[in-house]
């Protein structure tokens, strides 16, 4: 498992004033609320869960990095860059990339921590 974690200052200032449960679906102050938050949070929780490693060890000799190729949950291709020089990660999501600030490797996958998100408002 891979799991992809923004940092609380990304939680913060990367979603334009709001919360993972405020979006994509608005809430309406009335019954219909708690079944909005919760799939708001399964739509943004599943857009930083890698459920499937598509192709492993792609090099790209001219970056001088490792590239392995993966599937979200909410069905998105991303990419995870290993530099061969510092052993830097970044994600990429749309044709560009996020450095990782920290990577954790758990007894059953990573821990990939960004300064961003993956999904947006």
């Amino acid at each position: 498992m891979v799991i992809i974690a923004p940092t609380n200052n990304a939680l913060e200032f990367k979603l334009n004033g709001l919360k993972p449960w405020e979006f994509p679906n608005p809430i309406q102050d009335d019954d219909s609320d708690e079944k909005v938050i919760h799939d708001n949070l399964n739509s943004f929780l599943s857009g930083h869960v890698i459920k499937s490693i598509d192709s492993l060890n792609q090099n790209d000799d001219h970056l001088k990095s490792n590239i392995i190729e993966g599937t979200l949950i909410n069905g998105e291709s991303v990419l995870i860059k290993q530099d061969a020089n510092t052993g830097a990660y970044q994600i990429g999501l749309n044709g560009g990339f996020v450095p990782v600030i920290n990577s954790i490797l758990t007894n059953n996958g990573y821990l990939f921590i960004i300064d961003d998100v993956l999904v947006h408002p």
